[in-house]
């Protein structure tokens, strides 16, 4: 170790050791030319094995290289590289402010969930720039105590304004350049707990693995609690107050298969971005703004119920689907514990009644909502199913709800209770009444960018349900004129709806223009249609066809954005409705009595291929919808 006012390259004076770690040692000292102090890293080689320090000092003088070439203000910059009595020596800006992993003990608590995103923000725009380098550069040991607060303030003092935050990453000594033509990385390098699967000699690392090891860096700040392996515990398990936007996530974030992880850091970003601007914090209420003239609707109904968990008779991962097992069509099933939507940790618990296949959908995305009904009376609770990350939660129970939309930004979801339309958080805090309480309302869906939501309304429940659009920035209801409608669907293509073409007609389907004019997609006179929904790039609409007046023959259609090219997916007895495509495009989930009894959940390839039945038992399910 270097003593106090030892002189390096008759420059630099060392000051004292600021830190030790791995095979390094970092030191104050004083810039003798310049003025100014400097941070020097000390490669420790005489802590290696022999044959292990050309590796070593490769790496060093790789860290010194890649650092010269960077300039972004989340870096800490290097000024220096040199070699002094067979050591290694990197001479970078002195930042004195507290790490991460510092200002998290001193302050002997998770963080607010707006500092947490705080962090989380300014974390993404380094990564941002350091995965944008051609080729990218991977940083692979993210950690808190490699981020440095750039601040002079005491460690024990929190910072005051989070958006002010500027982080900084240190030590980029096992940071590497992306080679796209090797599959594994050639050591196991990173720092357990934070680093990526992987990390550990699987696979080569790629832009996910800093994403992952991001996420976990975020698990700490909002738990407090330092991961211990791989298997983290979801937040909300932690703590139960957590935002359940930012449990997401994180739960996202640190998927073990890198595959099931955000796909890039700009898509996690985007993520962050939602959940600092529409917050849930225990000690604020999120609500929607609409101008003073035209205000929501009060709400007449009893106070919002908190959204519980899903029953524990429900199996949480099916691993593998045996058959179909006699005329009630029970499903044959392993299962082990997982992540709940918030990331809590459900039990492992087997299920008479019930199975649970959606994660059996390879390469399935998105979030796929449902109502299900109770066996014995008309009541409707609604749920959702994670695809890629194999997690799921009742979103809302209390048996009054059928139909429900997740808004893009997964924060809020609309839901039909009783009658009546209302907006929800994600926590089951109920925040706006959109529709009349003394019409019957169904259907809501959410316009692509989520500022509007469209539903249905009628003066009786079996009267002409017409179209209501509602702008959700100013609370502004509109009334296209269509009316007569079935189920309505939202995409890049318009809004489109089930309607007959004239009094008396069968149902097509049709999309609405911006001008105000509706296109008729499928123009059958002598066919039913019901139930469109579209692909998520606007380029596929699947919906329900049967011979009118008989809706046991409802069989399920795919067809071109402008109706052509007409193909019939479902072709045994059914009936077989209310398709919704995932966003990956590769399956497809509906609805079907194949197996006789309720309306229960099948999936099937997007050809209409390896159809087989998801979920059997008692409970029903119908209303689906297949989200971003």
């Amino acid at each position: 170790m270097l003593a106090p006012a030892t002189l390096l390259q008759d420059r630099y004076r060392i000051e004292r050791l600021l830190g030790t770690g791995g095979f390094a040692r970092v030191y104050l000292a004083h810039d003798q030319r310049l003025q100014r102090f400097v941070a020097i890293k000390e490669l420790s080689a005489e802590k290696l094995e022999e044959h292990d320090r050309p590796m070593a000092l490769k790496l060093f003088a790789q860290e010194a290289r890649m650092l010269a070439q960077l300039d972004h203000a989340g870096l800490t910059k290097v000024w220096d590289y040199f070699q002094h009595e067979d050591r290694a020596f990197l001479v970078m800006e002195y930042v004195p402010g507290p790490t991460l992993r510092e200002l998290v003990l001193a302050h002997g608590a998770p963080f607010p969930d707006e500092l947490t995103v705080a962090c989380g923000l300014c974390l993404c725009d380094v990564f941002q720039y350091l995965h944008q380098h051609q080729p990218p550069i991977i940083f692979r040991d993210l950690k808190p105590g490699n981020v440095i607060i750039e601040s002079h303030r005491a460690v024990e003092e929190m910072p005051a304004d989070p958006t002010s935050l500027q982080l900084k990453l240190i030590d980029f000594g096992i940071a590497r350049l992306f080679k796209p033509e090797q599959s594994a990385d050639t050591m196991i390098v990173g720092t357990p707990g934070y680093a990526a699967p992987e990390q550990y000699g699987h696979g080569q690392t790629d832009t996910r693995s800093d994403i992952y090891s991001l996420g976990a860096t975020l698990h700490h700040l909002a738990s407090g609690q330092p991961p211990a392996g791989l298997f983290l515990p979801g937040l909300p398990e932690i703590r139960p107050d957590v935002s359940p936007a930012l449990a997401r996530v994180v739960a996202r974030a640190t998927a073990l298969k890198p595959e099931e992880r955000y796909q890039s850091i700009d898509h996690l970003r985007r993520d962050l971005v939602a959940v600092a601007s529409a917050p849930y914090y225990p000690a604020a209420t999120v609500r929607l703004t609409p101008r003073p003239t035209v205000p929501l609707l009060p709400s007449t109904q009893p106070p919002p119920q908190p959204a519980s968990s899903m029953p524990a008779m429900l199996v949480l991962i099916v691993v593998v689907i045996v058959g179909v097992v006699g005329g009630a069509g029970a499903l044959i099933a392993a299962w082990g514990g997982q992540r709940s939507a918030g990331g809590a940790m459900l039990p492992s618990v087997a299920s008479p009644t019930a199975s649970l296949g959606i994660p059996l959908l390879p390469g399935a995305t998105g979030t796929l909502l449902y109502g299900q009904y109770a066996e014995d009376v008309f009541s409707c609770d609604i749920y959702w199913v994670e695809a890629s990350s194999r997690s799921y939660a009742k979103l809302l129970g209390g048996g009054r709800s059928t139909a429900a939309a997740l808004a893009p930004d997964k924060l809020r979801f609309a839901t039909v209770e009783g009658n009546v339309v209302y907006m929800r958080l994600l926590s089951g805090e109920r925040i706006g009444q959109i529709s009349d309480s003394g019409k019957f309302a169904r259907y809501p869906v959410f316009s692509p960018d989520g500022r509007q939501l469209a539903y249905t309304e009628a003066a009786a429940r079996n009267g002409a349900y017409r179209l209501v659009i509602v702008d959700l920035d100013t609370g502004e209801h509109r009334y296209p004129g269509p009316s007569n409608l079935g189920w309505i669907a939202w995409s890049s293509q318009g809004l489109t709806y089930a309607a007959p073409a004239r009094p008396g007609a069968p149902q097509d389907i049709f999309v609405l223009r911006a001008d105000g004019a509706a296109r008729n997609l499928t123009n059958t006179p002598t066919v039913e249609e019901d139930f469109p929904s579209w692909s998520h790039d606007g380029a596929t609409l699947l919906f329900t066809a049967s011979t009118p007046g008989d809706l046991n023959s409802r069989q399920i259609y795919r067809a071109d954005a402008d109706g052509g090219h007409r193909t019939q997916l479902t072709r045994s007895a059914g009936p077989h409705t209310n398709a919704a495509l995932s966003p990956d495009g590769n399956w497809v989930a509906y609805v079907s009595r194949a197996a006789g009894g309720r309306f229960q959940l099948w999936a099937m390839r997007a050809d209409g291929s390896d159809p087989h039945q998801l979920m059997a038992g008692s409970e029903g399910q119908f209303y689906l919808r297949w989200e971003q």
